[in-house]
């Protein structure tokens, strides 16, 4: 048949045609399908008012973090997120940090920590009064109603059982053990039950008396009122996460850095992720068998599948991604994107064949600076 005798065609037989030539080009991978070919960005009419800082994710609801509020959105349908309701902060915040757990919100603006009651979706309540500590950007990890905190040489613990009245059950202050931490994470671990607290960073050095602290710490808090810390190799470390077992850590090379932590306090070199773009790495979240890693020097995100320790497989790279913070969510198989004036966005695992599934960029909201 050629394209002549296409135009006497009645136009159904016309139509199914066509849709079979676009179903044979698809089987084949051929012209109109890339790895982003996902079904169409939806549109929203959500903007926020101000840059986008930071994100958590907790279910069915993701907590963004503006400059001076939180907006509560509903993601049970992610590409299409819903206002439930906002928190006003009372007062500007250049830096938050979030982190969700049952119906407590714990967030770090810049030197603060603060608390809020996240029962009501629709309406946060403060829980107690923040706290003020002395570095301007506090790590912390919130794990099992306990609240992990590290500060310039310091490290503390916080019962939350009673969130009302915070208590501190234990406090310690040791240049020469704890250095610049610049990143924590927690875990139970599956074969003794215990609980192990991971502190990274970089040892803090000086001309007149050389280094100073550990920059990779390991503290098993089981007994929360007597932990036992302990240095491990040292590695400059700019953040780290433990997932089922497994260490995962960023280390401005241009590769993640994959521990095996079956033995909390002797970790060993289990394989390495070095995405295809040689770049200093500096922030990365994991969830399930799903690692992300974003550039220390270029706004670029690198998403691969590390379910084979040894042999880490890239899925994805997004660049001019312009990121503050992200999280990934192993439910929604989404990864959330805080990208200041630019809005959040939400990246989503397409299943597009023959493709495999890949991320798609989202573009959620623009956000509204107010200048």
């Amino acid at each position: 048949m050629n394209r002549s005798h296409l135009r006497f065609l009645p136009p159904l037989l016309l139509a199914a045609l066509v849709a079979l030539l676009l179903a044979g080009l698809a089987a084949a991978g051929g012209p109109g399908l890339g790895p982003a070919a996902a079904p169409p960005i939806p549109e929203t009419n959500i903007t926020f008012d101000s840059d986008v800082l930071s994100v958590a994710v907790q279910g069915d609801y993701a907590y963004v973090g503006l400059e001076n509020t939180i907006v509560v959105l509903d993601i049970s349908n992610p590409i299409r997120p819903v206002v439930r309701g906002s928190f006003p902060l009372g007062r500007r915040y250049y830096f938050i940090f979030f982190q969700v757990e049952d119906n407590m919100l714990v967030f770090s603006g810049g030197s603060q920590v603060c608390i809020l009651d996240i029962s009501n979706p629709d309406a946060p309540v403060w829980i107690s009064s923040c706290k003020d500590y002395s570095n301007s950007a506090v790590p912390f990890k919130l794990l099992n109603k306990y609240l992990y905190i590290v500060e310039g040489g310091r490290f503390h613990i916080l019962d939350l059982h009673e969130p009302t009245q915070p208590q501190v059950i234990y406090s310690i202050e040791n240049d020469h053990l704890i250095g610049d931490i610049t990143s924590i994470d927690a875990e139970v671990n599956s074969q003794d039950g215990h609980t192990y607290v991971y502190m990274g960073g970089r040892p803090w050095c000086f001309p007149s008396h050389g280094c100073v602290g550990f920059s990779f710490l390991v503290a098993d808090v089981t007994d929360p009122t007597n932990p036992q810390i302990e240095p491990l190799p040292q590695y400059d470390i700019s953040s780290l996460r433990i997932e089922d077992g497994f260490i995962y850590m960023a280390d401005y090379s241009p590769s993640v850095s994959i521990l095996d932590a079956t033995d909390p306090l002797h970790p060993q070199a289990a394989g390495s992720y070095s995405p295809s773009e040689r770049e200093a790495l500096a922030v990365l979240d994991v969830a399930g068998d799903r690692l992300m890693v974003g550039g220390q020097y270029r706004d670029v995100l690198f998403l691969a599948n590390v379910s084979d320790k040894a042999h880490p497989r890239e899925l994805s790279v997004y660049r001019d991604t312009a990121y503050t913070q992200f999280v990934v969510s192993p439910k929604k198989d989404c990864a959330f994107v805080a990208e200041r004036e630019r809005g959040l966005h939400i990246l989503c695992e397409a299943q597009a064949q023959p493709r495999p599934p890949a991320l798609v960029w989202l573009p959620m909201v623009q956000a509204r600076s107010e200048g």
